[in-house]
């Protein structure tokens, strides 16, 4: 079993959200331009003290590969229905041999999805607000909520065409807090809590599992491509959300 910083995101194992925090102590805030805590930003994922993670199996013929950092990007909503949350997004790693050098393939970036499904929204989270229990009711609804990462796969192709699947093995909690920014325009999106994840990927018809992904310091939450303030609006549905089932499936 690994541990994995709220630096990482496992890439050929299970790619999700790692922060961790002591109870009652926020573990990374940033102001996004739309009240969601993963549009607009990636989050990238560290095995603890930055070690090399084994990945059995994903180089040539069959040989193990190493991975340092593991980055979740592009995410984009594209339901919200009955406090759910469906996203596409991206997740890429760098393989390493296991002296730390860069290696063959070198790296793989896959797209959320299955390998019957690919390419499709298959990050879901559940967000339901602490304060009455009840689902959050649009994607605009500002509170603090237990977030449940409930699917988190992504599938693709490696640099030598290898197909390689990415899944939770089960579902993960946070709770994050999301509101009118005190200072200006724009969300105060602030983790309050951690994602622990267990995971596995499928390579080659084997599947590989357990990795433990948890947040061991103090992560980050890097902005990428600023997000309108219009982008919830564009989908379809109740307050411009769409009603689609996101098929994140027992979390990466």
């Amino acid at each position: 079993m690994h541990k994995f910083s709220a630096v990482q995101v496992a890439r050929g194992t299970v790619a999700a959200v790692a922060l961790a925090v002591a109870p009652g102590v926020s573990f990374a805030s940033f102001v996004n331009s739309v009240p969601d805590p993963f549009m607009g930003h990636s989050m990238t994922l560290q095995a603890d003290g930055g070690a090399l993670v084994a990945l059995p199996g994903v180089g040539p013929d069959g040989t193990t590969l190493y991975a340092q950092e593991f980055v979740l990007s592009g995410f984009s909503q594209t339901n919200f229905v009955d406090g759910k949350a469906y996203y596409k997004a991206n997740y890429e790693t760098e393989y390493f041999d296991n002296a730390g050098n860069p290696t063959a393939p070198f790296s793989t970036t896959l797209a959320s999805g299955t390998a019957s499904e690919p390419d499709s929204a298959k990050f879901v989270v559940q967000y339901i607000n602490k304060d009455t229990g009840a689902a959050r009711g649009s994607a605009f609804e500002t509170g603090t909520f237990t977030m449940t990462l409930m699917q988190a796969s992504f599938y693709g192709l490696t640099a030598l065409s290898d197909p390689i699947e990415t899944s939770l093995a089960s579902s993960t909690q946070a709770d994050v807090e999301i509101a009118n920014n005190p200072e200006g325009s724009g969300y105060l999106i602030t983790y309050l809590t951690s994602f622990e994840i267990d995971g596995q990927y499928t390579f080659k018809d084997t599947t590989h599992q357990v990795l433990d992904l948890s947040d061991t310091n103090d992560g980050r939450v890097r902005p990428t491509v600023p997000v309108p303030a219009t982008a919830l609006l564009l989908l379809p549905g109740v307050l411009g959300i769409g009603a689609i089932r996101r098929r994140r499936g027992a979390a990466a």
